[in-house]
Formats: C-alpha cells, structure tokens, sequence
C-alpha cells in the first residue's frame, strides 16, 4: 500500500474539504503477473513519486477534481514488457479512532499502458473525494494507490 498524507478539514461551504499539506514521494514494489490473454508480466511496478499539482491552501470541493502528477517505474523479464495496469486512487483515514476500521472512500481510476523497461515515465490525472468522502472531512488522510485492484 502506497500512502502519501494529508489533512483534510472542512471550509464554509457546506461539503468542502481543503488538502492542507503535500503528498510526498511514495514508492511501492509489486509484481503484476495476473493471468491475462497476453501472458505478459511485470516483475516489478514502482510508484516513484506523487505530485499535486494544486494550491494545497485552497479548498477542494466534494465531487471536485485536483490534478495530480505521478511516477511510475516497472521491470519486466526482457525489459520490453508492455502491460495495461489498472491505477487506482482512495482516501483513507490517516490517525483512525479504529484502527482495524479506517474511514476509506475511492477516488478515482484509470488505465495505464506500463512498459517494463526500468526508466520512470511520468502520468497526469486527477483525484477527487466523491459525497462519501464527506465523513473524512477534517481528519488527517492519506492517498492509497492500488495497481490492478490489490494493495500496493
């Protein structure tokens, strides 16, 4: 699991949440090899780093987009492994009064041609807390990335 934290507080207007703080450099190492017509597998998927590209002082509205910059890095058995990989994005409540029960709501997702050639190649999108983000409104979070729907 990749996390990059934030808190998130609820501004004046009814729904709003401000992201007060920046998503730091995350990583993550995992093997995407799931049976695919293909056949085709990467060794290693690395999120090498995690960018808002967003003034973190103004507030983010609920069911609105932030744009967001990020790293990827994979490694395949000849390097020249070239795979579709599901990316996914959901805030999940960073200092929980439960901890086995954290607040977790998804963002968004996309789908990523990933080649295993070992070199960083840079994405955009955007993340964005859907209505059921509103109970983390003024808790601490953090930005879960899961490839090909696990954990990463």
């Amino acid at each position: 699991m990749t996390h990059a934290s934030f808190p998130l507080r609820k501004t004046l207007a009814r729904g709003a949440l401000v992201l007060a703080g920046l998503l730091g450099a995350c990583s993550s190492d995992a093997s995407i090899c799931a049976d695919d017509e293909t056949g085709t597998c990467l060794e290693s998927v690395e999120l090498t780093y995690l960018n808002v590209a967003y003034d973190l002082s103004r507030p983010v509205y609920v069911n609105n987009r932030v744009p967001i910059e990020f790293g990827i890095t994979a490694t395949g058995p000849t390097g020249a492994e070239t795979r579709d990989v599901a990316v996914s994005f959901s805030f999940v409540e960073a200092e929980p009064l439960d901890p086995a029960n954290p607040v977790e709501c998804g963002s968004s997702a996309t789908v990523l041609e990933i080649v295993g050639d070992g070199e960083e190649h840079v994405f955009y999108g955007y993340v964005w807390p859907t209505t059921v983000c509103a109970e983390l409104a003024g808790r601490p979070a953090n930005l879960r990335v899961d490839f090909d729907g696990g954990d990463e």
